[in-house]
């Protein structure tokens, strides 16, 4: 049976998005860095905040395994993604669109696609859910999002071992 090491699981999918090409062009285009990567738990030690911005925060892992369950053994991991941003948009018909919404928004379909080419899209996750949470602070600049992603993994059977993710 599996037994995937949390901790190894949220350092491999953030050297992944790490190197991701296109996630880091967009960071040195629209805030002139590059990008911010923190794995674990939101204490007050670890939370983002907007100097960290443009960041992926991964947090809130879970995993279902063992003998008792049904095939496949399930993993879990949100992808906090953070902006700054106080320029806003506007289309050509005159639609405004807050540029921190615009910003995390593109942020956050750079993650989700990085994901889908996971392990050379060997394993790529089976579903996602995203939601804007909007503007953090009363500034109205801090801007975030969250992505759930989860992998459905055949289990394996035999002596239960830490396996990679």
């Amino acid at each position: 049976m599996q037994n995937v090491n949390f901790v190894k699981m949220g350092v491999e999918l953030a050297e992944h998005l790490k190197n991701d090409v296109d996630i880091n062009n967009f960071c040195q285009d629209a805030f002139g860095k590059g990008i911010s990567i923190l794995v674990g738990d939101p204490t007050d030690s670890l939370l983002p905040t907007e100097e960290d911005a443009p960041y992926i925060f991964l947090w809130g892992f879970k995993k279902k395994e063992g003998t008792t369950i049904k095939d496949p053994a399930e993993y879990e991991c949100n992808f906090g993604c953070g902006v700054s941003e106080k320029d806003d948009s506007e289309t050509d018909s005159g639609i405004v669109v807050a540029g921190g919404f615009e910003r995390v928004s593109e942020l956050m379909n750079l993650v989700q696609h990085s994901l889908f080419g996971f392990r050379d899209s060997c394993k790529p996750p089976d579903v996602v859910e995203a939601d804007v949470m909007g503007a953090l602070e009363s500034t109205n600049t801090h801007w975030a999002g969250n992505i759930t992603a989860t992998w459905k993994v055949p289990q394996t059977l035999g002596m239960g071992e830490i396996t990679d993710f």
